[in-house]
């Protein structure tokens, strides 16, 4: 078993799942190449980080094949999924929602969902 720290040290490539979080940033050394999902509109701060060690970031979301993002797909897909199983939760009313179940129930009519966009939801 390697230590995480020296597997950081040795690396030329890191493939990581999820991008970084910040007790890993100091293990990033300068220059090397980071092949993960980046998602760095909301991070600012690790956005600094690849820039300041000048990494290589390679983000999966990015990726194409034949116009296509295969490594993002099953990502959207999860997230397609999970979007009205969400919106359930959230429209609860001991969460603050307006106590609307999306789907109905006898007698009662089923929420009105609108769905902006495309995907697997969208589609």
């Amino acid at each position: 078993m390697v230590a995480k720290q020296r597997l950081f040290e040795r690396s030329d490539l890191v493939v990581k799942v999820k991008e970084p979080v910040p007790p890993e940033y100091a293990l990033l050394q300068d220059g090397v190449a980071l092949f993960t999902y980046l998602h760095l509109a909301p991070n600012p701060e690790l956005t600094k980080v690849l820039l300041d060690k000048k990494v290589t970031g390679l983000a999966y979301e990015t990726l194409e094949k034949e116009r296509r993002l295969p490594l993002l797909a099953p990502m959207s897909e999860v997230a397609g999924r999970m979007a009205p199983i969400m919106a359930s939760l959230y429209l609860q009313k001991f969460r603050g929602g307006s106590g609307i179940l999306p789907t109905g129930v006898s007698g009662v009519r089923p929420g009105k969902i609108v769905i902006l966009g495309a995907g697997v939801d969208g589609d």
